[in-house]
């Protein structure tokens, strides 16, 4: 409900009486959605200002944009430092794509258990497809600090 106060686009919301999966919860919302565009990305993440210009900059039809963000540390500041936090350059949880695009290469494999592996093989499948990937560090998108969950 905090979402539906806080966004004022279209939500659906949808759920299934199964254990919950990362892939195949992205996978049915891509298909769902009606854009043309999609941003993969996690509920715990601060997005910079200019987002939106810096998608359509490295996001476009045979292009993928996996932003590196800025993993906060507990209780620091959103500024980069090497005391507030690191830039999480072996992640690949975040990912702009031409929605066409990642529905051809398959979306996230549904193969995965466990968080982290899913990602990283989506990475490894675009470059393996021959797409353009765009991976540098963007500044303003963090990761924020919370507890490590315990996802049944």
């Amino acid at each position: 409900h905090q979402i539906q106060r806080a966004w004022i686009g279209p939500l659906i919301f949808n759920s299934r009486n199964e254990k919950f999966t990362r892939s195949h919860s992205i996978n049915a919302a891509v298909l769902q959605c009606g854009t043309p565009y999609v941003f993969v990305c996690d509920a715990d993440m601060s997005l910079p200002q200019d987002f939106v210009r810096q998608f359509f900059e490295n996001a476009v039809p045979g292009k993928v944009w996996f932003p590196i963000c800025f993993t906060l540390r507990k209780a620091k500041p959103r500024e980069v430092t090497v005391i507030n936090g690191w830039w999480r350059d072996s992640g690949f949880g975040m990912a702009g794509f031409y929605r066409p695009d990642f529905v051809a290469i398959g979306g996230l494999s549904l193969k995965f258990a466990t968080w982290g592996e899913e990602d990283s093989d989506l990475y490894q499948r675009c470059l393996d497809a021959g797409y353009a990937t765009v991976r540098k560090n963007c500044q303003g998108l963090f990761h924020n600090w919370h507890r490590k969950q315990e996802w049944e």
